[in-house]
């Protein structure tokens, strides 16, 4: 039987790249995930049970209070993971006013202003000022020359696709076609029988739903957000963060980032840190790449950035 690949596939390359297929036709606000597991709202509850889990998790972690943080302090301090950088403009980036943003009605004040950041769910444009300042800052000798994947399929040209296994070069260390983690990535808790929540995508009306639910419980969480979904919804970022929980990178448009080019890469993560940061003041640490689609390109690339 041939496989979806042109040749025919292993049991496990199969099932992954149909597991990898289906994250795509599932995806929804804020999906539950434990691929390159995250640290946040963890605890070690060795041989204990859920109860118990459930009850070391809800203590508060010790550090600081984002929700009493001026956001013009000229303070710089490490809160949870993400640093937290005072920003004068910040504010002066945000609209005051009630408004409709590409057919997304817009609700609550302080909405962001769309016309300075790139189109929501598009690849940015690289040739824009901006993106080529933040591309003169990467070390490019230090990049792999790994070439870029191809897409799956024309619909999905940024879903990547997995070359016949006999052609596979696995120094790339490519995680998407078969398995390869490398000793940075994080992977999992550091330690055993301890626990985290991670969610992707958002934020989204979704999130008030789910952030409730984590209040009742006394709980906090990882949250990966999409650029392009803090253009819509900065309220609800802001309540995130004041309500403790960590949040990490998901990029600009959710593609798979060894289907991109050098470039892009770099427009996907440095637009969605300035989103992030004109609405909270933090810049992240941590990169869940979609579909934990990473190769040593990207990660050379994401390391100089100064991400995990």
């Amino acid at each position: 039987m041939t496989g979806i690949f042109g040749k025919p596939p292993s049991a496990k390359s199969t099932r992954r790249q149909w597991a990898l297929l289906a994250m795509i036709l599932l995806t929804m606000p804020a999906l539950a995930q434990v691929v390159f597991g995250a640290t946040a709202a963890t605890a070690n509850a060795k041989k204990a049970s859920t109860e118990q889990a459930i009850k070391i998790l809800s203590s508060p972690k010790e550090g600081y209070d984002i929700s009493n943080i001026n956001m013009h302090t000229d303070r710089s301090i490490d809160y949870h993971g993400v640093v937290y950088h005072n920003d004068e403009a910040s504010e002066d980036k945000l609209n005051d006013e009630h408004s409709a943003g590409h057919g997304q009605q817009q609700h609550g004040k302080n909405r962001m202003n769309m016309a300075m950041y790139p189109p929501r769910n598009k690849i940015p444009d690289v040739n824009s000022p901006q993106v080529k300042a933040w591309i003169a800052e990467i070390d490019w000798s230090k990049v792999p020359n790994i070439p870029v994947a191809a897409g799956l399929a024309p619909e999905t040209p940024h879903f990547p696709k997995c070359p016949p296994l006999a052609e596979m070069d696995r120094s790339t260390c490519w995680w998407s076609c078969y398995g390869c983690t490398a000793p940075t990535d994080i992977i999992t808790c550091p330690s055993a029988n301890t626990w985290g929540l991670t969610y992707d995508d958002g934020p989204s009306w979704v999130t008030r739903n789910m952030t409730a639910i984590l209040q009742e419980k006394k709980l906090t969480a990882t949250f990966f957000v999409v650029g392009s979904r803090v253009l819509e919804f900065p309220d609800i970022l802001r309540e995130q963060v004041a309500q403790g929980h960590h949040i990490g990178m998901h990029t600009w448009s959710h593609s798979g980032l060894t289907t991109l080019t050098n470039h892009e890469i770099v427009a996907e993560i440095r637009w969605t840190e300035k989103a992030i940061r004109d609405v909270t003041g933090l810049t992240m640490k941590y990169v869940r790449p979609p579909f934990g689609d990473i190769d040593n390109r990207v990660r050379e690339i994401l390391r100089q950035m100064g991400y995990t």
